[in-house]
Parts: C-alpha cells; sequence; structure tokens
C-alpha cells in the first residue's frame, strides 16, 4: 500500500519539476521514491501472485510477466505522441493521475474479502440459529 502511494506522488514531483528554471537534481530526486514504489508493489504483487495461485505459480507469474512485458512493449508506441502533444508536464501528470486513480484498487478487493467473509459470518450465525447446521 505504501507502494501505491509513493509511485503517484513520486510522479506529481517529476512532472511538476521538469520546468527549466527548476534545479536538474530536483527530479532526478523524485525518482528515488519512485523507483521504491515499484519496488515495494512488484515485490507485493509477486508475493500475493504466488501465494493466491501456489499450485499454479510458474503459470500465474508468466501470465503477470507476460501482461507486465505487453504493456511495456505498447507504450512506446504512443509514449512519443504523447509528449509531443501534452509536453513533458502534461504528458508525466497523465501519468500521475491514472496511478491515482488505480492507487486504491489493491484496497477495494481487501474491502470485497472483508464484505464476503462478513455475509458468510452472518449466513453460518442464521443457520446456527435456525438450527439447520450443529453448533
Amino acid at each position: 500500500m505504501f507502494g501505491g502511494v509513493m509511485i503517484p506522488l513520486s510522479l506529481y514531483w517529476l512532472a511538476f519539476t521538469t520546468y527549466p528554471q527548476v534545479h536538474w537534481i530536483a527530479p532526478i530526486i523524485a525518482s528515488v521514491p519512485f523507483g521504491t514504489g515499484i519496488f515495494l508493489c512488484f515485490t507485493s504483487v509477486f508475493t500475493y501472485t504466488v501465494v493466491a495461485y501456489r499450485p499454479i505459480a510458474a503459470s500465474a507469474m508468466a501470465a503477470n510477466t507476460f501482461v507486465r512485458t505487453s504493456f511495456a512493449a505498447v507504450f512506446p508506441l504512443f509514449a512519443g505522441q504523447m509528449y509531443d502533444r501534452l509536453g513533458t508536464v502534461g504528458a508525466t501528470a497523465l501519468l500521475a493521475g491514472l496511478t491515482t486513480l488505480f492507487a486504491p484498487l489493491p484496497e477495494f478487493e481487501t474491502l470485497s474479502r472483508m464484505i464476503l467473509v462478513l455475509q458468510w459470518t452472518t449466513l453460518a450465525s442464521s443457520m446456527h440459529h435456525m438450527s439447520i447446521i450443529p453448533p
């Protein structure tokens, strides 16, 4: 979760420090939290994938790698045009905005699991009170 917050913040930092009047070290320093956030996100995604899909972990990791490298292959096809039209600040801020929108997605998955557990607990409790299942 910490990495998911660091990535958009560092991208905003990078976007708004690319002006010529800003010292050159400012965008370079912004790459430190970006790299840390990417490392934390990759580590958590890989760990979750192996734990969640233990019997088929190799296939799940292969699928993860395929999707990740497919995006990496497609991104250069439109990145040049995006940066030409929007400029460095606009294009990087757009990427920061997209990562801001996608950052809470893992929390929604966690929330949905909590709701599912609550529903199953409520169902089991009501079945116990109706004497459908033994204690």
